[in-house]
């Protein structure tokens, strides 16, 4: 595999090219040869261009549909889907269980704030 790209300057065109950018992206996520893939920030035409290449890879994904720009893959032959769901941490911040993550926040005011 590639050396993974490390900072701007690693880039051999102006990073505004978005093609290029996508294609970048593409050829990293592949190279990790990862079981699952996490994505942030995943609009929904990257995600159909990228679906039929990384199915191509064996793997598979979904977007999430309370965010619309988280998006995970699978490969297939290790994971197959049972459930789908979403959880926004701000709506898990009020559970019973999360009491740690609460008094972890309300001691840093600035990530509360981006909670809320």
């Amino acid at each position: 595999p590639r050396a993974p790209i490390c900072s701007v300057s690693d880039l051999p065109v102006d990073i505004q090219a978005r093609e290029y950018r996508e294609h970048i992206q593409l050829e990293e996520i592949r190279g990790y040869n990862a079981d699952i893939v996490c994505l942030q920030e995943v609009t929904g035409s990257v995600l159909e261009l990228w679906r039929p290449i990384l199915a191509g890879a064996q793997l598979q994904g979904v977007r999430s549909t309370e965010s619309g720009e988280l998006a995970v893959f699978w490969r297939e032959s290790r994971f197959q889907v049972v459930a789908e769901t979403t959880w926004l941490i701000r709506d898990l911040l009020g559970d019973a269980e999360n009491v740690d993550i609460c008094a972890a926040l309300f001691s840093a005011p600035d990530l509360k704030a981006y909670f809320e």
